[in-house]
């Protein structure tokens, strides 16, 4: 880490005086404050705990020691006069008088004692490490590339994410359905001639914790590029469309986890006729956790609710789906379900009141449907369920066999995706699906071309309706499976909505 400055020092004084910085970083505090007059008054004035700061340090001084430190400030001034230096001095205390406008938003941003600002170069790109944010939800590691030789854009892709190495145990990999890389995406502003981006881990176990990051390639990104890759229906594959870069940049971290606050709520709601409690918000550094649990109802069926904007005073959070992998696993109680979602921190400047705005409701509706099909007929065998006509087809019982099913579309079928169970003779083993066909329709019933959908937020506002699987089917050794009947367990439907749930905090 390199030396801090007195804005940065005043930024760590509340770490500082509840004894939450590391061993590090207090060593570089209190060599910056045995030089800086201003910085050590203004410690003073915190009145930092006896025993644990640099109170303590203080009082161990002796008249001697601040003799010979001023000494040596009058002999550094005097060659500074003798040899021209008396400007670059001057605008280095003018720098470090006072935060800067950026500054400020620096903090309000990242807050206090997250800086990092370590670096590291090879074939003329820099990668810096600015910031580091944890909690108990995951970590954030902030990071920016600036290509000295070429100015290209450079960022990390998934197809080769950055390597992390720690102790046992570091990691809270149970929290995080064991992945410890969950995320990469780009920084809401760039700053012109470089990358600034963002990597997700999973949280840390204990209050700090160290561990080293490696990023062996980076890869050429565009405007273009930028603009689209942090929606993440654009996943599935390497985001950046340039040419890769391999080199090494490696980062030893340390990282103090901050703690979430927790809001009780308990405000109860009916949303398109379904009864939702708002239990808790829990409000952390990365992210503003939504507590809140569904009643299952009578008829037993799962449900999952799309809140897709959380409205405040100050402004609206977004949903943070993208870096946010959190193993909170789905838990029922009597007849309620517990679920959670999740938005853009508000940590640094919390909201006094909320509302939460649903975009979409999927149920999914349990079912018994059976309906027996000739294996031995060449020509279509079609059945009815919820008005729509399902049609099974091309049956081929040749070493693998295998089935196609169609299924109709028009704007009054209810239903989108189904689950079909094909029960066989002998029965079978392994059953493989291929998706051939499907639709997407908005609520109206206009079609889309899959291809000219570019947001996650376009794809919350279609219905994908699926018209033709191919199923194969296999029996142990060399037993030829016969399929004798289709039966439908569950089928899924979406309801569309703009209502909202207002609570305070």
């Amino acid at each position: 880490m390199e030396n801090i400055d007195c804005e940065q020092s005043r930024r760590v004084v509340k770490k500082y005086k509840q004894g939450k910085l590391s061993n590090r970083k207090k060593e570089k505090l209190e060599g910056h404050v045995s030089q800086c007059p201003d910085c050590r008054q203004y410690f003073q004035e915190y009145q930092v705990k006896s025993g644990k700061g640099i109170k303590e340090w203080l009082a161990k001084t002796t008249p001697r020691f601040w003799g010979i430190v001023l000494i040596g400030f009058l002999f550094l001034a005097g060659a500074a006069y003798a040899f021209g230096g008396v400007n670059k001095a001057t605008d280095w205390w003018k720098s470090m008088r006072m935060p800067t406008e950026d500054s400020l938003a620096e903090v309000e941003q990242y807050g206090i004692g997250n800086e990092v600002h370590v670096s590291q170069q090879d074939k003329g790109v820099e990668v810096t490490i600015t910031h580091v944010i944890a909690d108990d939800f995951q970590t954030f590691v902030y990071y920016e590339v600036e290509d000295h030789v070429e100015g290209r854009l450079l960022r990390l892709d998934y197809s080769q994410p950055p390597r992390i190495n720690s102790e046992k145990g570091v990691f809270d990999m149970g929290r995080s359905y064991g992945q410890l890389v969950n995320g990469l995406n780009d920084a809401e502003q760039q700053q012109e001639g470089k990358y600034r981006g963002r990597i997700a881990l999973a949280p840390i176990k204990e209050d700090t914790a160290a561990f080293d990051l490696e990023i062996s390639m980076l890869m050429e990104v565009s405007v273009e590029d930028l603009a689209d890759s942090n929606d993440p229906y654009q996943y599935g594959g390497s985001h950046s469309t340039g040419t890769a870069l391999n080199g090494e940049w490696k980062f030893t971290i340390e990282a103090d986890k901050e703690d979430i606050i927790e809001k009780p709520v308990n405000v109860e709601a009916e949303i398109e006729g379904n009864r939702i409690v708002i239990d808790q918000v829990r409000i952390a550094p990365t992210g503003t956790m939504i507590d809140y649990k569904y009643e299952l109802g009578p008829d037993g069926n799962d449900k999952f609710f799309y809140f897709d904007r959380l409205i405040g005073e100050k402004q609206t959070y977004q949903r943070e789906d993208l870096g946010m992998v959190y193993a909170e696993e789905q838990q029922l109680d009597n007849q309620w379900v517990h679920e959670h979602a999740m938005f853009k921190s508000m940590y640094r400047s919390p909201e006094d009141s909320l509302e939460l705005g649903v975009g979409r409701i999927e149920e999914y509706v349990m079912t018994e449907k059976s309906f027996p099909i000739d294996p031995d007929k060449d020509e279509p065998q079609t059945f009815t369920f919820k008005g729509t006509d399902i049609s099974v087809t091309d049956i081929n019982i040749d070493g693998k066999t295998s089935v196609t099913i169609k299924e109709d579309w028009d704007e009054e079928r209810e239903f989108e995706r189904v689950q079909y169970d094909i029960r066989t003779d002998p029965p079978s083993m392994s059953v493989s699906q291929e998706e051939k066909d499907g639709i997407l329709v908005d609520e109206d019933g206009k079609k889309y071309d899959p291809n000219q959908v570019q947001t996650w937020d376009e794809m919350q506002k279609l219905r994908y309706f699926p018209l033709e699987n191919t199923y194969t089917l296999e029996a142990n050794g060399a037993e030829e499976v016969k399929p004798i009947e289709v039966r439908i367990s569950s089928y899924q439907k979406t309801y569309f909505s703009t209502e909202t749930i207002s609570f305070d905090l």
